[in-house]
């Protein structure tokens, strides 16, 4: 019809290789991300124990990783249509090792159709593109696995760890990194405006009138606001939660090297939470059991934790 937008049709293809691990992993998405799958599709057993007869097809800390670009950036070119009518993928590569399985790496491209609006929000946006292998896609399997709870647990995890205190996607580290990359091609954009010339609505583009405006709101309103809205935007998806996870008693901590050196071999943890109860451990092992229940390793806390050594001590909340 008059006025109709002719979309390419795009196909999962192998740049290099074959398409065989991709088919692996979308057979069990399709089967569905039980806790054995799960577990199968990283190349453990349902204990957690590593079986050499699994593959490893799936890495989540990258998959979630790069979903959290794509959300925070807001990204509607890609991986997948978001249009509930629109069977599409579009834009994404990802990275299979063959001889030494250790997960498919996603990696971001094309992205230049992102950070365009305060209050974006693509967290809403139907996937349909995936459930043929044709058009098999990371951003369908990342929903597929939110059914999981502990990948959705993984996806708080990291959401957490980026978007709060001093993380990568937190607002100072966000402006600083720009800024770094705007001061590296200011002069440059001088020659790209040029080579754009005058079909600016017949005025020049310029580094003055066109680009920095732009990078003067991306500075200044942009990233400034941008994290505690995606932040919203997940818990509003029960994606993140309110719970606010144990610090420790920062008085117990050399000055010169906080959170690592602690004096007199003993320290203090803190609920900032109006209820709940503190588990951790000492052995680098998670308090919170796949599905959920507290570990076997896990210790109630219910005083100052004495130390003769260094320990890697990882604690939650739990209500």
């Amino acid at each position: 019809s008059a006025g109709a937008i002719d979309y390419p049709t795009y196909s999962l293809e192998a740049t290099d290789g074959d398409l065989n691990s991709s088919k692996a992993l979308w057979d069990i998405a399709i089967e569905g991300f039980t806790h054995d799958n799960y577990y199968k599709a990283m190349g453990l057993n349902p204990d957690g124990s590593v079986n050499p007869t699994y593959p490893k097809y799936l890495d989540p800390d990258n998959l979630i990783s790069y979903m959290m670009v794509i959300y925070f950036s807001a990204n509607r070119d890609g991986p997948a249509s978001l249009s509930p009518t629109d069977d599409r993928i579009n834009n994404f590569f990802g990275i299979f090792n063959r001889k030494n399985p250790d997960g498919f790496k996603y990696c971001i491209h094309d992205n230049e159709t992102a950070y365009l609006s305060l209050n974006d929000d693509i967290t809403n946006s139907p996937v349909i593109a995936g459930w043929t292998f044709d058009r098999f896609n990371p951003m369908w399997l990342h929903l597929r696995l939110l059914e999981n709870p502990d990948y959705k647990q993984k996806f708080a995890d990291l959401a957490y760890k980026y978007l709060y205190n001093d993380g990568v996607l937190s607002a100072e580290r966000n402006i600083s990194r720009f800024q770094k990359r705007v001061d590296m091609i200011d002069e440059a954009i001088v020659g790209e405006s040029a080579r754009w010339g005058n079909i600016n609505n017949g005025r020049p583009y310029t580094r003055n009138r066109t680009w920095k405006p732009v990078i003067n709101y991306l500075l200044e309103t942009y990233f400034p606001q941008r994290t505690q809205i995606v932040i919203d935007q997940f818990k509003r998806k029960g994606w993140l939660n309110d719970l606010i996870p144990p610090t420790f008693d920062e008085s117990q901590f050399k000055s010169s090297e906080k959170g690592i050196l602690i004096k007199d071999s003993h320290f203090k943890l803190i609920n900032n939470n109006s209820s709940g109860q503190i588990y951790y451990t000492t052995d680098n092992t998670d308090p919170r059991a796949s599905g959920g229940a507290v570990a076997e390793s896990a210790i109630l806390y219910s005083t100052e934790i004495n130390v003769s050594g260094t320990v890697f001590l990882k604690a939650r909340v739990k209500n």
